[in-house]
């Protein structure tokens, strides 16, 4: 039997399921015209900056280049959710059939079978359901936090112009081009106009900050379903093996006589359909959500070497913006990874599982099927994006070396890695400060 969620699992699922209808690029129908309407405006989005920056580089000040390379990475990221949320539906709905499936919990006691955890298995199962819950909250308040960084120098500029009229005092989150202004640095001519075109960002980042929620809610409940499902699986096992030793201290039978093992072949089956169960639900995983995992790492990882950059060149207001966003962004990468992270812990635990089953003196059956499942086993399940990135501890230690350009010792011998981010670093120092990144006519 499949156990199905629980009222709150249920609720957390039609939350995240809501935030992306609500901006209609996810629906029932294969057309809305809401959904189409804001996937444009998230498409002339990353047009606009990438505008704005080929036209007024020359005049804005260091400020305004990093609010501007942040902005078109940003933009980026929420494009390529609104890609896989209208172009790529499958990969959706997959997420949404995996984290709907309940997982292979049964009772033994039904079958007539004396030895029985279905309780133990239950509450453990319901357990690590409130633990995901409570996840998925925590990561929904750092995206909450996250965007109002974004808000951070343009309310702290609202205030400065109400005292002293000022409008160069005024920002936009995004970085606005107007071809009618008579500055590129202050796009804008009077205050009504400049709140004109802060509701827009505002209704845009609106829009961003739902996609991303449900992109992130899926992701690691999508994640968690597999793992609860591979927890429970050694759980069964376990259950099983409890049997057979209380068989084989119990009876009086000789230790060849095979027949009284036969009452467990439904049992066994139940194991091994379980087990393939799995393989399936990690294929799912990774074809649902290969395409942001291979779209996030560059964001996560420039994202967090233009805050690190910020807070050590830019004014008091930006390193206070790109503080919280350090720190957001951070968090969120940590449980990115060790999500993977512990999806590969348990595939591992689950290999052993299978080794540490006792074989000795069970009849063939059994022998067969438990090797056939320890040779699927040796390649333990984790998130693969179109195997070349993998989603674990590696990839964070890959995070934090690459922000900390750091020289590493091995078997005695000094290597000097040229940290990738050492790159990126280079290149955001030298596009700030060069007068023009477009050449010449």
């Amino acid at each position: 039997m499949d156990i199905k969620e629980t009222k709150e699992m249920s609720n957390t699922i039609g939350r995240f399921l809501s935030y992306l209808q609500s901006t209609g690029l996810h629906s029932t129908e294969k057309f809305i015209l809401k959904g189409k309407i804001s996937f444009f405006i998230l498409f002339i989005a990353v047009l606009e900056i990438i505008v704005a920056t080929a036209f007024c580089w020359k005049q804005w000040d260091i400020n305004v280049r990093v609010t501007a390379l942040e902005n078109l990475n940003m933009a980026i990221g929420i494009l390529d959710i609104a890609i896989e949320s209208q172009l790529m539906r499958e990969k959706i709905e997959s997420q949404l059939e995996l984290i709907s499936s309940g997982v292979y919990l049964y009772n033994l006691a039904l079958d007539g079978i004396k030895v029985s955890i279905f309780k133990e298995k239950e509450n453990y199962v319901r357990g690590l359901e409130t633990k995901i819950i409570s996840l998925t909250e925590i990561i929904e308040t750092s995206m909450h936090w996250f965007f109002i960084g974004y808000f951070m120098s343009s309310f702290c500029g609202i205030i400065v112009y109400l005292f002293n009229q000022d409008l160069n005092a005024l920002t936009l989150p995004i970085v606005f081009y107007n071809p009618f202004s008579h500055s590129p640095s202050v796009p804008f001519v009077d205050f009504k106009e400049y709140c004109i075109v802060l509701s827009i960002e505002l209704w845009y980042f609106y829009v961003s900050y739902k996609v991303t929620l449900s992109m992130g809610g899926f992701l690691f409940l999508s994640v968690d379903n597999v793992i609860r499902e591979i927890k429970l699986f050694q759980m069964n096992l376990h259950e099983l093996n409890l049997n057979f030793n209380a068989v084989e201290t119990g009876d009086k039978y000789s230790p060849q006589d095979y027949e009284r093992f036969d009452k467990f072949k439904p049992v066994f089956r139940k194991i091994c359909e379980h087990h393939q169960r799995i393989f399936r639900k990690v294929k799912m995983l990774n074809e649902g959500i290969d395409f942001i995992v291979i779209c996030y790492n560059p964001y996560i990882c420039f994202q967090l070497c233009l805050a690190i950059f910020c807070i050590m060149k830019v004014d008091f207001l930006f390193k206070i913006k790109y503080g919280f966003a350090f720190i957001t962004v951070l968090v969120i990468a940590f449980k990115y990874c060790e999500l993977g992270q512990e999806l590969e812990n348990e595939g591992e635990k689950l290999r052993m599982s299978l080794y540490n089953s006792s074989w000795a003196g069970k009849p063939s059956w059994f022998g067969r099927s438990l090797l056939i499942m320890m040779i699927q086993s040796h390649r333990i399940p984790r998130i693969e994006a179109f195997r070349i990135i993998t989603l674990n501890r590696i990839n964070l230690r890959l995070f934090i070396g690459e922000l900390s350009g750091v020289r590493s010792n091995k078997e005695g011998n000094s290597v000097h890695r040229n940290s990738f981010s050492n790159d990126i670093r280079r290149s955001i120092l030298a596009v700030l400060h060069h007068p023009s990144i477009f050449p010449e006519e």
